[in-house]
């Protein structure tokens, strides 16, 4: 990642270098005589080998039993050309109309204002063009796909999480082993326990609640608190849109009541029932990290 920066800062003072010497030593046209037709045979190369990756797949797909299309892999690389393909055509067809606004205007050829939106948008070509060549790369898989993975991740997470899936499956097997989630099927438990692992780890809420807690107010106040503790932004609106109390929605007034209750009785009758079940719940969570 080092290196690529390197490269990268290289090119930008290479091309500031050359667009300057260019528009000052040089007539403004006679300039973009030679950058025009470079940007273009870029830009026409990285599309031909966009769509020869595309025919690849397809035809694949058409004339074998099995496909080339790796979804994992593949899918992000089709998110980023149609994005970053669009805004390179854009990016050159904004240098040919300054090209044809800046022949029209007499001395400004050489001015500063020339230059500076020049090594702009020259820099802006040449580093979407790097980014779509990564992407068609080899390298892409092993380097940058995580990354750009956890960058559109956490752009649409609902709460920040640093849960591993090792992590929400062990408090999701915890929650089971102890009677405070409950599956007749043994398929629905491994098919709950997956999408528990998926908000958990992703941070993304469902669309509805999915896991009805059989568990008293006062132990879910607990739960509450452990989940706060490897979260951020997890308040009680989110946790209700994943959890449940026996089937139906959680009232925090009648939550926050039998907290105080058995608080007080406790305290009454000098029992530990209300430290026994945040003992048992906070075992649960005893080995995950705590959210830095």
């Amino acid at each position: 990642m080092k290196k690529d920066i390197l490269i990268i800062a290289v090119i930008l003072i290479f091309i500031t270098a050359i667009t300057s010497l260019g528009i000052l030593y040089f007539s403004f046209d006679t300039f973009f005589m030679v950058v025009k037709p470079t940007m273009m045979i870029l830009l026409l190369a990285i599309t031909f080998l966009f769509f020869r990756k595309c025919f690849k797949w397809y035809a694949s797909y058409m004339m074998t039993d099995k496909s080339t299309f790796q979804a994992k892999v593949d899918r992000p690389r089709i998110f980023i050309f149609s994005i970053f393909l669009p805004a390179l055509l854009i990016v050159f067809y904004s240098i040919d109309s300054l090209k044809s606004n800046e022949a029209q205007t007499e001395g400004s050829a050489n001015s500063i204002y020339a230059i500076f939106l020049c090594v702009v948008l020259i820099s802006l070509f040449a580093i979407i063009f790097l980014l779509l060549i990564k992407t068609l790369s080899k390298s892409f898989e092993r380097l940058y796909l995580t990354k750009v993975q956890k960058i559109v991740k956490n752009s649409i997470r609902d709460f920040k999480t640093n849960i591993s899936v090792d992590d929400a499956t062990t408090i999701f097997n915890k929650l089971v082993q102890n009677g405070y989630l409950v599956y007749e099927d043994f398929d629905n438990q491994k098919e709950q326990s997956e999408a528990f692992v998926n908000i958990f780890v992703a941070g993304i809420l469902p669309s509805e609640p999915k896991y009805s807690l059989q568990m008293k107010n006062s132990q879910i106040n607990v739960l509450f608190d452990c989940f706060q503790n490897i979260t951020k932004e997890l308040d009680w609106h989110n946790f209700k849109r994943i959890f449940t109390r026996k089937d139906e929605e959680i009232n925090l007034d009648s939550l926050y009541s039998a907290v105080s209750r058995d608080k007080a009785k406790a305290l009454k009758s000098k029992e530990k029932y209300y430290a026994t079940d945040q003992n048992i719940i906070e075992f649960i969570f005893s080995n995950v990290q705590y959210f830095s």
